[in-house]
């Protein structure tokens, strides 16, 4: 009688144990779900945050100017824009320097040119040195277009020197670039070659967010370019010919000027620039001149630049104004389309 209560309490205490064992690999199953649930929803989580972090690159990418929005320079991985594509990065960048760069009280500077020797042979004797004179071709019914010339000349050579700094926050680049096509003597190929050397570009560039501007002497800003609107000479459409003159037709100039750009967007560009003009009428490198009437021509000669006098003797009445906007359109990326305008004003006193 007395073991019954004995074996009551046993089985009782076998059955919650039994109850408890069968219980617990249920409650490990729900934990694990829980876990999974969690995961999930940091998952959806994540995914929600690099959606929105993609929609703000694509924002970004469409404020930045164009070759920040394209593939940047080592030297301009900046944000949005600061710096533009065109000036020295920010010091905690730690960009790439060109191999002969150096540091001098906080400017970059590098060293730019290239050492050319040209040797030429001409089917018909031009009456000009390296710089081929497209206007004084001769003709078969003369002495020279019987007769072939060969030049060999190191007059090409340029040299050139580019400065980076930032002051206050602005970017500010300088360029200082000549080469030796200047003044020539008459007596120049006779023993030393002595060619003068010239100015071709001298400016400052400053930048900051979407502003530039720039004053010195630069390409025009008729110039036309490949990618947005630039001060750099590697990005303005100027062909690969060899010879220093270019191509004929080609519309350029490098003019005193002052300019100011607006970087609307990575696709659009909005320039201004007041450059230096010549009330020129012909007679450059043996090209012709306009014909005056004969009443006028003793009081409009030198109210014009025939090239027979210093031009800056020559009276101008005010600078050229040039306006351009350019676009690349980010849908077709090897298009570049310009609109340009020039105002020139021409003045001259009849006494």
């Amino acid at each position: 009688m007395r073991l019954a209560p004995a074996c009551l309490l046993a089985s009782a205490a076998l059955a919650l144990a039994a109850s408890d064992t069968a219980k617990a690999p249920a409650g490990a199953q729900d934990e694990i779900e829980r876990l999974k649930a969690q995961v999930r929803a940091q998952q959806e989580e994540i995914e929600e945050l690099r959606q929105r972090l993609d929609a703000q690159q694509k924002l970004l990418e469409g404020l930045l100017p164009p070759a920040q929005a394209l593939a940047a320079p080592p030297a301009s991985s900046q944000a949005a824009f600061s710096p533009p594509y065109w000036a020295p990065a920010l010091p905690d960048s730690a960009p790439v320097k060109a191999p002969l760069s150096f540091e001098l009280g906080g400017v970059t500077i590098t060293p730019t040119g290239f050492i050319n020797f040209a040797q030429v042979w001409r089917s018909k004797a031009v009456t000009s040195r390296l710089l081929t004179n497209f206007a004084a071709i001769p003709f078969n019914n003369t002495v020279l277009g019987h007769r072939r010339q060969t030049l060999s000349s190191a007059q090409n050579t340029r040299l050139g020197l580019l400065l980076n700094t930032r002051v206050i926050g602005w970017n500010v680049l300088g360029l200082v670039e000549g080469d030796f096509h200047g003044y020539v003597p008459n007596n120049v190929a006779t023993t030393s070659n002595p060619y003068g050397f010239r100015l071709r570009l001298a400016f400052a560039d400053l930048s900051r967010n979407r502003w530039e501007f720039l004053a010195g002497q630069n390409w025009s800003l008729l110039t036309p370019a490949r990618q947005g609107i630039s001060p750099l000479p590697e990005t303005l459409f100027l062909t690969q010919d060899l010879d220093p003159n270019l191509q004929s037709g080609l519309v350029w100039a490098r003019n005193p000027q002052v300019r100011i750009v607006y970087h609307a967007s990575s696709s659009v560009a909005i320039g201004v620039s007041l450059e230096s003009g010549d009330t020129y009428a012909g007679g450059s490198a043996g090209a012709g001149t306009i014909t005056l009437p004969s009443a006028l021509q003793p009081n409009y000669f030198g109210q014009v630049d025939t090239s027979t006098e210093n031009g800056n003797s020559v009276p101008n009445p005010n600078l050229d104004w040039i306006g351009k906007i350019a676009f690349d359109p980010k849908e077709a990326r090897s298009l570049h389309l310009e609109l340009v305008g020039l105002l020139s004003h021409y003045a001259f006193y009849n006494p």
